[in-house]
């Protein structure tokens, strides 16, 4: 179990990544927002990742680029899949699978009971969310 000083790392280290991807899409105009927006973007990412770190379905990062990648595609401000795994690599120096299946549930974690509500708590839009899951 991670002690208190390891938590306290874990939960900056994932703030920073979340604040980097924005800043990455702000600088790159890929989301056409105004900045306000992009800060509420990185709020429900972080609200989101904050939510879902304690018992992590995959590793933090992995996990901070899953949540990015979910909150922009259900507020209808999709990057694609393939373009986050470019920015990914490009500010993390690491091959990221965005919302890679893994081998032993063979179930994408958001698909799980316990963070579909998480999911819909923070972003309250079933439709989206099924939107979202019907291109697996």
């Amino acid at each position: 179990m991670p002690t208190q000083e390891q938590w306290i790392w874990k939960i900056a280290e994932g703030r920073d990544r979340i604040s980097q991807f924005f800043h990455y899409v702000e600088e790159e105009q890929l989301i056409d927002r105004p900045p306000e927006v992009i800060e509420e973007l990185k709020r429900l990412t972080w609200r989101l990742w904050q939510a879902v770190m304690d018992n992590p379905p995959r590793t933090l990062l992995s996990l901070s680029m899953d949540c990015c990648y979910i909150v922009c595609k259900m507020t209808g401000n999709r990057i694609s899949v393939r373009k986050m795994r470019e920015i990914a690599l490009f500010l993390f120096e690491k091959p990221i699978r965005i919302l890679a299946t893994p081998k032993r549930t063979k179930k994408k974690w958001p698909l799980e009971e316990r963070y579909v509500e998480i999911i819909l708590h923070i972003i309250d839009d079933s439709e989206a969310y099924e939107d979202m899951i019907s291109e697996w």
